[in-house]
């Protein structure tokens, strides 16, 4: 009888296959335990950096508030500069992060509100006078998909927002309201953020129902003044100039 040697070490089999997944159990913790920490500083820590905005916010009435375009003042400000370079460091942390954790959910809609931010703020051109214009079809487009981002905000997301310091209220009738707790950060980035998005969206919201009354308004002048002259034509009395002063003061 002939006995071999094998080359391979005894060691038992559930120890080998042990020690890789408690490495791997190991590091994804570590990077959970990242995570939660610069997202706590991402809405726990106010902005300290170039140029911090201690304004008032906008009111949300319109999109251009006292001659100044209101989605220019976030967006063009080094505060949201901050705000995209700090979302990508945490994106690559996220990336590594395969438990479904409050905190991650919580993050993913933060990225879909800062789209959503961009996606407004990169569909308004010049027209040749330079004043800025938007496509009315791409308006009720930014409306449907804001919606679907700040009008469904799950209570579980809305008690993980509370935890940094961020009350979200939504309403049926299509209200969001975002305010700074007392003991949260005033002024932290992702904050920041967060309390401009239903500002964005109302201002969006009444900017097209203001348009929309207004083109209604003008079609149905508009129709007035043909049955004007269909009645009184070109004819010069005293009561076609009254009828048309009338029209002309509406």
């Amino acid at each position: 009888m002939i006995y071999v040697q094998s080359p391979f070490p005894t060691v038992p089999y559930n120890v080998q296959v042990a020690m890789p997944r408690e490495a791997a159990v190991q590091s994804m913790l570590e990077y959970t335990e990242e995570f939660e920490s610069r997202l706590f500083k991402f809405l726990g820590t106010d902005y300290e950096g170039d140029t911090p905005d201690r304004a008032p916010y906008p009111r949300g009435a319109s999109l251009i508030e006292d001659g100044h375009f209101i989605p220019f003042r976030l967006t063009g400000s080094p505060l949201y500069q901050e705000l995209k370079q700090e979302m990508r460091e945490i994106a690559s942390i996220v990336s590594n992060v395969f438990a479904e954790t409050p905190g991650k959910a919580a993050f993913e809609w933060i990225v879909m509100a800062v789209r959503w931010i961009d996606s407004l703020n990169n569909s308004f051109s010049r027209d040749k006078s330079e004043k800025i214009t938007l496509e009315e079809g791409v308006a009720q487009s930014l409306i449907k998909s804001g919606e679907e981002v700040f009008l469904d905000v799950p209570d579980d997301l809305k008690r993980t927002l509370s935890k940094h310091g961020i009350f979200i209220s939504t309403q049926k009738t299509g209200k969001i309201t975002v305010k700074s707790k007392k003991k949260g950060a005033q002024y932290a980035v992702g904050t920041t953020m967060i309390r401009w998005c239903p500002i964005l969206f109302d201002a969006l919201k009444s900017d097209f129902t203001r348009c929309n009354r207004w083109a209604a308004n003008f079609q149905s002048l508009t129709e007035e003044y043909e049955v004007f002259q269909e009645t009184y034509g070109g004819a010069v009395n005293e009561e076609a100039v009254m009828k048309c002063h009338m029209f002309l003061q509406v």
